[in-house]
């Protein structure tokens, strides 16, 4: 995966199907196999992406709360 800041969003599709399939038992060894692989480099991007976040706010940059980044926040005002 190298040092992407995304997993492209084919890699991210297979995964979900995988998950899916996972689900419902239909998985082959090979699928198993490529599952633990994508959950892998999701789960390594995902820590490497805390770990921006920490040393960002150690060093005191404003950190943005997610809710905010993702547009959460209007949608929830204009359920008020």
């Amino acid at each position: 995966m190298g040092n992407q800041s995304q997993i492209p969003p084919t890699q991210q599709e297979r995964h979900m199907v995988l998950l899916e399939s996972n689900q419902e038992s239909l998985l082959t060894m090979e699928e198993r196999r490529e599952l633990e692989e994508l959950s892998l480099a999701a789960d390594q991007l995902m820590l490497k992406k805390a770990h921006a976040c920490a040393l960002l706010r150690w060093r005191g940059h404003p950190i943005r709360a997610l809710m905010l980044l993702s547009g959460l926040m209007q949608e929830s005002r204009s359920w008020a």
